[in-house]
């Protein structure tokens, strides 16, 4: 978790899932960049998978704007009291909340699931 201030009574733990391809998955799983579902494509096979992660939040930088300043919402976080973005895409454009993370160290793959169908 974040050292900065108040973020230590403030953990906000949550379980997302995360859709993505097994090599995406692999690096993930090493702390590498964690992309929304959104963007998932299978891999060369036509696998997919699906990450359920525990996540530490800490302090939520919450945005509802259409477009919001990508260069703001990150430097709220790196240098600013945030720990990580919400941006509400579900309020917005009717699909989901997308949480941006800036330490790998706040997030843990649970489990890792790999589908050669994706259906919903």
């Amino acid at each position: 978790m974040s050292s900065k201030s108040g973020s230590q009574q403030r953990g906000n733990e949550w379980y997302l899932f995360h859709g993505t391809n097994p090599e995406a998955a692999a690096a993930i799983c090493r702390g590498a960049q964690f992309n929304a579902d959104e963007y998932a494509k299978p891999n060369a096979e036509g696998r997919y998978a699906v990450l359920l992660c525990r996540v530490i939040g800490g302090r939520v930088n919450y945005t509802d704007e259409v477009t919001p300043d990508p260069e703001a919402l990150v430097h709220s976080c790196i240098e600013g009291d945030f720990d990580s973005v919400c941006g509400d895409r579900e309020k917005t454009r009717g699909t989901y909340r997308e949480f941006v993370l800036f330490d790998s160290e706040d997030v843990y793959v649970e489990y890792a699931w790999i589908s050669l169908i994706w259906t919903l």
